[in-house]
């Protein structure tokens, strides 16, 4: 006791010797003064280190090196590179205490015009790096990275001046991100900045260190000097303008301006992780992977292993009252522990009874089932939980082979692992279905070891085990759903992904792999080799959206590009949130990466055919409308907007609306028509009218169509309108100009007809006249003259008289125009055709002939057909006529076929020219060679095409022309 209390003395003296340290402690940079430094001039200034008591003197670097100087002890504190983890791995005692950049400022700076846009275009060109190459391994990192080989560039010793690169000296220059860019940007030079984050290399850079002496000798400075330190460092990028005059007020020895500190001050920030990454913050796994890359570019020996236990700095070398206090209570314990072996020597029979006591009492409340087993395996004894598991009693047990309380299939387990347990001495998670009395199987998983006596003879086996029946259901049940979560993050293209801030560490899953094209999954992953593939102009705007997340302890979710190898883009929808302590520091990050490639590329397919079908309802001004049945709420598009002359922010897209807009005239017909075509669940069709804002006529068109659901009842409807008010004036002007037309083509029939009325009536006046004249003969020379003769003779006058007044009534009725369809066949009309044509045939000695083969009755408008007819034979007549042909014939033939009926007209004259065939049916385009209006076969072909949907078609023959008239019969069947 009296030598615990002595030693306890000396930890308390010596604890307030520590406190009492002389701490005069000097820091040397690595460069000369400027915002690189920041942090520790407003640690000194601020009065950081001085609370602590120290007295720091802050040292410009030189050309000296300053890992000698801290190494050797000339100098306690030291700021470095990256590299410091070279000079560790050769053997220098020294301790990297915090990394102020978690990523190196250093990078390839190229004017934009000479054509560099990445790391693959150096090849050939002139590189200007620092004499010194460890000073610029994270280029030669970059170029090998990228499989280009020193010796395929032209390295050159760095003049320091970036005019080298505005002189083109040089392709590219080594410089530094913070100062560089903003000379060229005052120079107005344009360059691009190729960084080694960006290909995957990230080195940590300014790291604050000591040695090992220092550390070992004063841990409480060491810890005392690195907390003020970055405790300076918040303060300086929290208060930058601060900052800055500070420097140039006390530290601006290379003359630099306010806007230059300014902007190398905006620049750092970038570079320090904050808020992701706690400010100086280091791990082990991302230094040995910076060593492995110094030693693959030969900077460290290939015989050396990369082990850096002890180089990264742990505070709990550093003893403070805390720690002072907790190894008091440790003495505390151990002098208790003095006390109780004191009080067990003379109590040892005692507490032995008590300790068995005690363990049987253990033995039976022991919540895991226990058992013992002889060396044939029988049980010697269980205790309660075994019992009352396997539902037996202490007497239904003992003395039984284990294997009789295990599965059949499982028998040939215990045979095989039982002598090895009893030979090795212990077994470990064996697992055994067993059953219970009652037949019930469970699952149990036994640890074990063996008892032997003096001689290393067996005794007996203690094992214990654990009922893991619902544990094996859970983690199969979770197998199950890793495996199918798996195969759904496949078939979705979806990844999810973990970072470790404390650690610096990011985790992917195997998918994300798969959408990122790596191929080895076991490739160390960091935060710059993700953001190195996501496309530069989509990284600064992701960036920021990840940390407000961060900032506002929000999840996230965005959308953004990332560049495959081959230059192929991809989409990425990324969903995260993050997870912090009770300091509200960021510890934990997790989310998911979906490629959406195919999903972004189907939105600009649809879109890219909405602006088409858009572009199409404007230019046909055709618009649609949507609506429940139920609702009398519609969804417009914007072309039907247009049509209504409306606003869609001011004009609620509604049934009611919609016909408010209608024609007044027209309302009650669009509403009845709605309502029938409702009732009958058929689509129609409807033209109306309506009025715009100004008051102005529109004539619209439209259709319409119902969705039914499952039982047929109707859900919702689909319309268009389409703006026809053009096509209306057009079709106005176009009916004008055709009744001019079939005005003229009247009276050139009226002609044709006079002339065809003249052959009618020349043989019955004739008669009549020869008549007359015989009577009078017969008055002058006869005396008496007979009452028959008279009679006859008048009857033969009324005949005659008869014959013309035919003639006149179907000249008459030729000449009305129809009101409405009468049924008739197509012989019919033919032979009324031929009663008025005929006798102008035979005064010209042309014969006809006909030939008929249909007696299906339609209902037309008969004269309109025997328009047709009368033109056609005209024609054919005044073809014969101009060729002189000898033995003139006409042949008409109907014929009837399976959906129409065809009438030819064909004549042996010498056929219609070339030139005139091909425009034939143009109006004013005539088969005659003198006098032809050009208006008979343009308004048969007109005629058949509107009141009969027919077609009117012709040809040269060998002898001759054909003229062929089809009318179709099922939509001339009927007068409904």
């Amino acid at each position: 006791m009296h030598y615990i209390l002595k030693t306890l003395f000396f930890l308390v003296v010596n604890f307030a010797l520590l406190d009492a340290h002389d701490k005069s402690v000097t820091l040397e940079l690595k460069w000369k003064h400027q915002f690189q430094f920041a942090g520790y001039y407003m640690a000194k200034e601020k009065g950081f280190y001085e609370k602590h008591g120290f007295d720091v003197k802050i040292l410009e670097g030189t050309d000296k090196n300053v890992i000698t100087d801290v190494a050797s002890g000339n100098i306690d504190f030291g700021v470095y590179g990256s590299g410091i983890v070279v000079e560790q791995l050769k053997g220098k005692q020294l301790i990297a205490l915090s990394s102020i950049f978690q990523h190196s400022p250093i990078h390839l700076i190229v004017k934009k015009e000479s054509g560099i846009a990445k790391v693959s275009d150096l090849v050939g060109k002139r590189i200007m790096l620092p004499k010194n190459p460890i000073q610029a391994v994270e280029i030669l990192a970059m170029l090998r990275r990228n499989g280009i080989a020193t010796d395929e560039v032209n390295l050159i010793d760095t003049s320091h001046d970036i005019l080298s690169l505005v002189n083109d000296e040089t392709d590219a220059f080594s410089a530094y991100v913070s100062n560089e860019p903003y000379l060229l940007n005052t120079l107005g030079v344009k360059y691009t900045i190729l960084h080694p984050k960006d290909y995957g290399i990230d080195f940590y850079n300014d790291v604050l260190f000591t040695s090992k002496l220092m550390l070992h000798e004063h841990p409480e400075i060491v810890k005392a000097f690195t907390d003020a330190s970055l405790e300076g460092w918040e303060y300086a990028f929290e208060h930058m303008d601060e900052t800055v005059e500070l420097i140039l007020k006390k530290y601006n020895t290379q003359n630099k301006t306010q806007e230059l500190l300014l902007f190398e001050a905006n620049e750092l920030q970038k570079l320090i992780g904050a808020p992701i990454v706690p400010l100086g913050h280091m791990s082990e796994s991302r230094w040995k992977d910076i060593a492995h890359y110094y030693k693959a570019l030969g900077f460290i020996d290939k015989e050396v292993d990369i082990k850096l236990d002890g180089f990264i700095y742990d505070d709990k070398y550093h003893m403070d009252k805390d720690a002072l206090q907790e190894l008091l209570f440790l003495f505390g314990i151990l002098l208790a522990l003095l006390l109780l072996y004191h009080f067990y020597k003379y109590r040892k029979s005692v507490l032995i009874n008590r300790l068995k006591d005690e363990y049987q009492q253990f033995f039976d409340l022991a919540p895991l089932p226990y058992q013992s087993l002889d060396i044939n395996g029988n049980i010697l004894k269980a205790n309660k939980a075994w019992l009352e598991l396997l539902e037996y009693t202490e007497e239904e047990i003992l003395g039984r082979n284990f294997s009789e309380f295990v599965m059949p299939e499982y028998h040939s387990i215990f045979q095989k692992k039982f002598p090895l347990f009893k030979k090795e001495g212990f077994t470990r998670r064996v697992t055994f279905k067993m059953k219970t009395k009652s037949g019930e199987e469970i699952l149990a998983s036994y640890n074990g070891y063996t008892i032997y006596d003096k001689n290393k003879n067996f005794v007996q086996t203690h094992c214990i085990f654990e009922d893991i029946t619902q544990v094996e259901k859970i983690q199969s049940a979770y197998k199950k759903e890793t495996k199918r979560l798996k195969r759904a993050e496949e078939i979705a293209k979806l990844g999810s992904w973990e970072y470790d801030a404390k650690e610096d560490k990011l985790y992917w899953s195997r998918s994300i792999y798969d959408i990122f094209e790596y191929e080895d999954t076991t490739e160390t992953t960091t935060r710059n080799i993700f953001w190195a593939k996501v496309h530069p102009d989509d990284r600064t705007a992701s960036l920021r959206k990840y940390l407000s997340a961060v900032k506002h302890k929000k999840t996230y979710s965005f959308t953004y590009r990332v560049i495959m190898d081959d230059s192929r883009i991809k989409y990425i929808e990324a969903r995260g949130g993050h997870r912090f302590d009770s300091d509200g520091k960021l510890i934990h990050s997790e989310g998911t990466l979906q490629d959406i490639t195919q999903t972004m590329h189907l939105r600009d397919l649809i879109q890219s055919q909405t602006r088409k079908l858009q572009r199409a309802e404007a230019l046909a001004h055709t618009g649609w409308w949507y609506r429940k049945i139920d609702n009398d709420l519609a969804e417009w598009s914007d072309e039907m907007y247009e049509i209504l002359g409306e606003d869609p922010l001011e004009f609620e897209a509604s049934h009611q609306n919609f016909i408010s807009k209608v024609h007044p005239e027209d309302r009650e017909k669009v509403e009845k028509l709605y309502k029938s075509a409702l009732k009958k669940k058929h689509p129609y069709k409807y033209d109306y009218r309506i009025l715009n804002k100004s008051g102005e006529v529109h004539y619209i068109t439209g259709s319409a169509e119902f969705d039914l659901d499952e039982k047929g009842d109707v859900t919702h409807i689909f319309g268009t309108v389409m703006d026809v008010t053009q096509q209306k004036i057009l079709e106005n002007k176009l009916k004008d100009k055709e009744e001019l037309m079939i005005a003229q083509s009247r009276q050139a029939a009226m002609g044709d007809m006079v002339s065809m009325l003249a052959h009618q009536w020349r043989q019955p006046i004739t008669v009549v006249s020869m008549t007359a004249n015989n009577i009078i003969v017969d008055m002058e020379l006869k005396d008496d003259i007979q009452k028959d003769d008279i009679q006859q003779s008048c009857q033969i006058i009324l005949n005659q008289t008869q014959v013309l007044s035919n003639t006149i009534d179907d000249f008459r009725g030729y000449l009305q125009a129809d009101e409405e369809k009468k049924e008739t066949t197509l012989q019919e009309v033919l032979n009324s055709t031929i009663e008025i044509i005929k006798k102008s045939l035979e005064n010209n000695n042309i014969h006809l002939e006909l030939t008929n083969a249909s007696e299906t009755k339609l209902f037309i408008f008969k004269n309109e057909l025997l328009q047709v007819y009368l033109n056609i034979i005209n024609n054919a007549k005044e073809a014969l006529l101009n060729s002189k042909t000898p033995d003139a014939k006409i042949s008409i033939a109907i014929d009837e076929k399976e959906d129409s009926i065809i009438t030819t007209i064909c004549d042996n004259g010498r056929g219609i020219d070339k030139q005139v065939l091909e425009k034939l049916g143009e109006p004013y385009v005539s088969t005659k060679a003198e006098n032809g209006r050009g208006l008979g076969i343009y308004m048969s072909k007109l005629i058949l095409q509107r009141h009969f949907k027919g077609t009117l078609t012709w040809e040269n023959i060998d002898k001759g022309t054909c003229f062929r008239v089809e009318i179709p019969i099922k939509t001339n069947m009927s007068n409904i």
